[in-house]
């Protein structure tokens, strides 16, 4: 068992199998607080997402079982022209972190390494990590929706009044959000999809606009993207990217379809939807069967009734 990069509590559960009848299977659980001989506070700094080439700075401290006899050696960054370190006057241990960002987008991710006058851990990691992106974001640049009926939406979609219709038919709706990074005024005004796959229906909220988003139907192709058109002439569009997934089995690979849920922090473990086997919903939208009719009479042309075609 490692203990790398945890703190706080830690629990584990071992399972030990025997021929015992009775006890078949025995889970023994291990609990214990692992201490922190040194390291940065907080160890992870996560920026999220930044503006193109602005500057960012955070306070973190290096935390010691033993302070007094506790040294930092040096303090190192991966990428210097990108990320300082420099000890705040006054305040032992405590250093300033000054981030700039790029000037294009994309991923941003480094360490800062500090080397200790410890046998064990000779060095302690900072990391630090965070999307570069313009003033207009997305919280989820792709997302995956369950296939909902047979319908497909028009090229250009238009806002939907209300998706109650949907929702009863078993349909999730995935919500996307939409924000400026400055905190300037915008508008999306339309969103349009090229496969025409998805509908859509805009909300207007104080921190910038919600897309709902809700899978029609059957899709020529399983993934797409949906353009967001704003008023911004430096953005006049933001793309986000999606997957079309089917809540029943494929004929082809037999899996089941999944859908993330709104709010779900990225990257978190994604919970199967209902699968076929589950019949009560489908079974109250089914519709009533009519009565059977009764046999109709034939007519027997040539013969007395009853008596078969060409019989004496």
């Amino acid at each position: 068992m490692s203990t790398r990069g945890r703190r706080g509590q830690l629990v584990k559960s071992v399972t030990v199998s025997s021929n015992d009848p009775q006890t078949p299977n025995l889970v023994l659980k291990v609990k214990g607080q692992i201490e922190v001989i040194a390291g940065f506070e907080p160890e992870r700094l996560n920026l999220q997402n930044i503006a193109l080439g602005k500057v960012i700075e955070k306070e973190v401290k290096i935390v010691a079982k033993d302070p007094k006899h506790f040294k930092v050696l040096e303090v190192v960054s991966d990428q210097p022209e990108r990320v300082t370190v420099e000890p705040k006057p006054g305040e032992p241990l405590t250093y300033k972190v000054t981030i700039k960002a790029a000037d294009k987008p994309g991923r941003f991710s480094t360490r800062v390494r500090a080397k200790t006058n410890l046998p064990a851990p000779k060095e302690i990691m900072l990391y630090i990590y965070g999307q570069v992106s313009r003033d207009l974001v997305v919280d989820h640049p792709f997302v995956f929706l369950q296939q909902a009926g047979s319908q497909q939406a028009p090229i250009v979609l238009r806002p939907l009044l209300s998706l109650s219709s949907l929702v009863k038919k078993r349909s999730p709706i995935y919500t996307v959000t939409v924000k400026s990074l400055s905190g300037k005024p915008f508008r999306i005004t339309a969103v349009e999809d090229p496969a025409g796959a998805v509908a859509s229906r805009l909300e207007k909220t104080e921190q910038g606009w919600k897309v709902h988003l809700v899978a029609l139907g059957p899709a020529a192709k399983p993934r797409g993207q949906l353009l967001l058109k704003t008023d911004r002439p430096d953005q006049p569009e933001i793309k986000v990217h999606y997957s079309v997934r089917s809540l029943h089995r494929s004929g082809a690979t037999g899996r089941r379809g999944f859908a993330r849920r709104p709010g779900v922090v990225p990257g978190a473990k994604r919970q199967p939807l209902p699968g076929p086997s589950v019949r009560r919903p489908v079974l109250k939208l089914a519709p009533r069967l009519r009565k059977a009719r009764p046999p109709a009479r034939l007519k027997v042309l040539g013969g007395k009734p009853g008596e078969q075609p060409g019989g004496r």
